[in-house]
């Protein structure tokens, strides 16, 4: 054999037992076991007296250390403290040998989770157990050989739960850095699926950031920018121009989080934030120079009532939302300022609102640039349901026409059959509003609570001049109503569908009390009317049926006078009279009971030519009304 042949071949057999054994030396380094035994080493570090379970273990070597493990449990005692579906890691021999280049570590489907109530302690490893001692921060210490490496990370599905996995308080759907190495800068995507569940609906969305991360053993530096994206949130909820910018600082022994970001919608600032997050608490402060009121929109059934409506604009203020770990539900507090419409009946009035929110209850206002609308309502909110629970609400009128500021008062038949459990109170003040050419002041109170209903109003327009009405639902309905000379007009409806007149001058009193039916219970109605035009009702018709008895037409009806009395079942007319030049008047007692008979007596006190009618029958006046 030649010796360039043999020197070759010496070269090769040479060449294979250098690269056997950086083989060997990288095999013993990093083979299966000795990957496992690190983790091993890591989680006792930090979780002394848990367990590593790994369910199954994949590898190859080539040119790169393969290495696969799945189904990876962490438990102590009888608590799950994280799963993993997958870890591979991927390290070029050579990387072993020299302590220079990049690896890979691929994660997917990373559960840990974490005991809220931090009060609790796991008593089967407490610092009372010998030889155990509960680390409050959390250590990784890699070999001297892994110390220099660079890695990519890349990570699918990572999500901090609560212990018992009910709640996610944390999720990323993708994570991927960089050359990451301690000292050193890496670049770093992330990808946070945003879900909010609210009234049964789910709202979701992404944010994306890009950016730098400077890591080392105690701090890491990131430097980001990203943006939402939109998947299936409300049509009316949009989050797609919305760019954040900013810094974060991450704790990684501590689980410290502190971030600052700003927000900006078209290239234009409208506002900042700061987020913190560790083991106890996550919290978020913003600052709004001019939100999007569109983005209210989620909170549609709590903010929206009656008066406010149309969300539009912007808003300026400071939100702060706080959830304790212990504690699956979050708080709110802060304040908006914006401009919108005051919505009353179909007139928009421009003017300033602000809202005010400290956790479950949640404040607005509103005033008139003039001051002559003002408005101030207070709910409690059933946050889990977005519901307002219950709320009370004050209105102010100054100088208006006394038709708007009626168009907030609902009708007495509207409250009386109102079965809404949610409980509230409205008090309505009038001052200087005009009825016709005259000013009118007064006042109207609702509400209606667990065990009580009413409805209170009065009217004044002169100082004999008045109307008072005092309604209360009980035990027992009580109704008392006062006229004292008051112009009636087409403007006051909160007597609909009882009485109702385009005029007319009122003088007398009405008084009530009964259970269920009226017409059980005792009342008593002394009532002058005069002046009226085109006058109705449930009353006026009843009162139209006693006259058709005696075919006496009452279409031109101007003058009226009644006393009347119920009692035991029974209504007592002791006189129904039509004024006029010929007075005619109408007395008598009717039957709740249609079996039994009834009896009215016609007559006509000023003409004596003409003799009583007297007329008897079967049946009530007010049951078609009543129906």
């Amino acid at each position: 054999m030649r010796s360039s042949v043999k020197i070759l071949l010496g070269l090769w057999v040479l060449l294979f037992l250098i690269i056997g054994g950086l083989v060997y030396s990288t095999y013993s380094k990093l083979h299966p076991e000795a990957f496992v035994a690190l983790l091993t080493e890591q989680v006792q570090h930090n979780y002394p007296g848990a367990k590593l379970e790994v369910g199954e273990v994949n590898y190859n070597l080539s040119l790169n250390f393969n290495l696969s493990l799945k189904n990876v449990i962490l438990r102590r005692s009888d608590k799950t403290l994280g799963t993993l579906g997958e870890i591979e890691l991927k390290v070029p021999w050579w990387l072993l040998v020299i302590n220079r280049g990049n690896a890979q570590i691929n994660l997917s489907n990373l559960n840990l989770f974490i005991e809220p109530n931090t009060s609790k302690k796991d008593e089967s490893f407490d610092n009372t157990t010998p030889g155990v001692v509960e680390k409050s921060k959390i250590e990784v210490e890699l070999p001297q050989y892994l110390q220099d490496v660079q890695y990519t990370i890349r990570a699918r599905n990572i999500s901090i739960k609560d212990m018992a996995g009910s709640r996610t308080l944390l999720k990323f759907s993708k994570l991927l850095v960089r050359e990451f190495n301690y000292g050193k800068n890496s670049a770093f995507e992330i990808k946070l699926p945003i879900s909010i569940g609210h009234r049964g609906m789910n709202y979701s969305s992404e944010l994306w950031l890009f950016g730098d991360v400077t890591p080392d053993k105690t701090i890491w530096d990131f430097n980001y920018r990203g943006n939402f994206r939109t998947k299936d949130m409300g049509q009316n909820i949009q989050f797609d121009d919305v760019i954040l910018e900013g810094k974060t600082r991450f704790k990684p022994r501590e689980v410290d989080i502190q971030s600052e970001v700003d927000f900006s919608i078209d290239r234009k600032n409208i506002g900042n934030g700061v987020f913190a997050a560790n083991e106890k608490k996550i919290s978020l402060k913003l600052l709004f120079t001019e939100l999007p009121t569109e983005f209210l929109n989620i909170f549609e059934n709590e903010l929206r009532h009656t008066h406010l409506s149309k969300l539009i604009g912007s808003a300026a203020g400071e939100l702060q939302l706080e959830r304790k770990l212990a504690d699956s539900k979050a708080t709110l507090r802060g304040g908006l300022e914006f401009n919108a419409p005051f919505q009353l009946n179909k007139e928009d009035i421009m003017g300033a609102w602000k809202l005010s929110f400290d956790n479950t209850r949640w404040d607005s206002s509103f005033i008139s640039p003039k001051g002559e609308v003002s408005f101030f309502r207070r709910s409690v909110i059933d946050l889990d349901n977005g519901q307002v629970k219950q709320y009370s609400e004050e209105l102010g009128f100054t100088g208006v026409n006394l038709t708007m500021a009626l168009g907030t008062v609902p009708t007495l038949q509207e409250l009386m059959n109102s079965n809404s459990t949610r409980y509230f109170t409205s008090n309505i003040s009038i001052k200087k509003c005009l009825l016709g050419e005259k000013e009118v002041d007064g006042y109207f109170k609702i509400g209606v609570s667990p065990d009580l209903k009413f409805y209170q109003g009065e009217l004044i327009k002169s100082a004999d001049q008045k109307f008072n009405l005092v309604f209360n639902q009980n035990k027992q309905k009580k109704i008392d109503i006062h006229f004292e000379n008051f112009p009636w007009s087409q403007e006051l409806n909160f007597l609909s569908p009882y009485f109702q007149a385009s005029s007319g001058n009122l003088n007398g009193q009405v008084e009530g009390r009964w259970n269920e039916d009226w017409i059980d219970g005792k009342w008593l109605m002394k009532l002058n009317a005069s002046d009226l035009v085109k006058s109705s009702g449930l009353l006026v018709n009843m009162n139209r049926k006693l006259w058709s008895e005696f075919n006496v037409p009452t279409e031109n009806i101007t003058h009226l006078n009644t006393l009347s009395y119920v009692q035991d079942g029974k209504l007592k007319l002791d006189s129904l009279v039509i004024e006029g030049e010929d007075p005619a008047k109408l007395s008598g007692l009717i039957h709740s009971e249609i079996e039994k008979n009834s009896h009215l007596i016609l007559s006509y006190p000023k003409n004596k030519k003409w003799k009583p009618v007297n007329k008897e029958f079967k049946g009530v006046f007010w049951e078609k009304e009543e129906g």
